[in-house]
């Protein structure tokens, strides 16, 4: 009884390892599974690069219009 217990526990443990070997580590690391997660500075970094952009084609928009 206790062998087979032990089986079904080294079975178990196998499959949850063969499972997880295809998470990547830094995807645990920043919460998600897809690769595209981002941590707070790249997110902030990101919205300001975009509100950036955002601003310098409505300027171009304002000079184009202007002329």
């Amino acid at each position: 009884m206790k062998f087979i217990a032990l089986l079904i526990t080294v079975a178990a443990l196998l499959y949850g390892a063969s499972r997880l070997s295809h998470i990547q580590i830094g995807e645990r690391a920043t919460g998600g599974y897809d690769g595209a997660s981002m941590t707070p500075q790249q997110r902030v970094i990101q919205a300001e690069k975009e509100a950036r952009e955002a601003a310098d084609a409505a300027q171009a928009a304002a000079m184009r219009q202007a002329e």
